[in-house]
């Protein structure tokens, strides 16, 4: 008989402070981005609530009880990459947990993730058409529209990331210069982009017709009180409820797809994959490599290439090459024993 018993909406999560101090850890400790602690307590939460419906102790949680929990917590709802998010955070947890002594050792190595390929699929972003009907539908003059475009403008032209906009404050806009300085998350440095007329009018009229006046520094802020920034998971869900209700069909909706659709817009119009990186505020190509898949011009050049040259020059080295024999194979031995030894002796 199940042990499971439901968990009340208000019922305080016995094993919150445990939660916080790890979440903490990662924020103190390890400098992880505020993006990434939300996801990791996102994550966390059903967890450690599936363990007090089923009167399971954290000290005595085994491989067998995570186990159990994937098979109840799947059940054909999460895909791999989903699993594999989940997976992440568990051992992240369980490696804290084990050092401050709250469960057993070595449970954190024992969570099997599901094997994920690199570049297994291709960037999630809709078209540039796409881009543009997504502008067009909030060239509008209410105060939604108009911070909505800023948004959206910022993640289109320049590819930022959500979290980055979010972060994106009043002093990062040198009017003057006509520049625009980003703090990369990641990489955590500063990145300097030329401020483009599109996007300067788009900031200038919010900052003068919408923006609240408040003490807070962030250029996008709530309109209602009281004001803050806005946050990463509100923005994305506004340019979701966008897409959806333009019905652009796209396997993934929000703010981040719109970096996608940037990287595949500046590719089709003849950037390197070094350039289309630095724009990206990636620190290595490899990072990029994945929308050479969905570079259609270059894969076109590559499948127009005669490759005859290069087959006749490969047959030929085969030629003049020694012969490769496998470890104690006899045909080797016979062509050692062919050798001629004039000199040796």
């Amino acid at each position: 008989m199940s042990r499971s018993r439901p968990v009340e909406q208000n019922e305080p999560l016995p094993y919150n402070h445990h939660l916080q101090q790890f979440l903490t850890f990662l924020k103190q400790e390890r400098g992880f981005a505020d993006a990434t602690i939300v996801n990791r307590k996102r994550s966390l939460k059903p967890f450690l609530a599936w363990l007090i419906a089923q009167d399971e102790p954290l000290s005595t949680v085994s491989p067998v009880v995570i186990t159990k929990y994937f098979i109840s917590a799947v059940a054909g709802k999460w895909k791999r990459t989903s699993v594999s998010f989940h997976v992440q955070s568990l051992r992240s947890f369980f490696r804290y947990a084990s050092s401050r002594g709250w469960c057993a050792a070595g449970i954190a190595e024992s969570i099997d993730a599901p094997r994920l390929y690199t570049h297994e699929n291709l960037p999630q972003g809709p078209s540039w058409e796409g881009v543009k009907k997504l502008l067009a539908s909030v060239n509008g003059a209410s105060p939604v529209q108009i911070r909505s475009r800023c948004a959206i403008l910022l993640c289109a032209v320049y590819g930022l990331r959500v979290g980055e906009v979010c972060r994106l404050r009043l002093e990062d806009i040198d009017w003057a210069e006509e520049k625009i300085c980003v703090r990369r998350s990641k990489q955590r440095k500063v990145q300097t982009y030329p401020l483009t007329t599109e996007v300067g009018n788009a900031l200038l009229r919010y900052l003068k017709e919408t923006r609240p006046r408040c003490a807070h520094r962030e250029v996008l802020l709530t309109l209602r009180r009281p004001y803050r920034p806005v946050s990463v998971g509100a923005l994305s869900t506004i340019t979701q409820k966008l897409q959806k209700r333009l019905g652009l069909k796209l396997k993934r909706y929000g703010s981040h797809v719109l970096r996608h659709a940037c990287a595949t817009h500046l590719l089709a119009q003849g950037l390197t994959l070094k350039e289309v990186g630095d724009h990206l505020g990636h620190v290595s190509v490899a990072a990029t490599r994945i929308y050479a898949k969905v570079d259609l011009a270059g894969l076109r050049e590559v499948a127009a290439l005669d490759l005859t040259p290069l087959v006749a020059c490969i047959e030929q080295c085969e030629q003049i090459a020694a012969p490769f024999y496998l470890i104690g194979e006899i045909q080797a031995l016979r062509h050692v024993g062919n050798l001629g030894l004039r000199g040796v002796a």
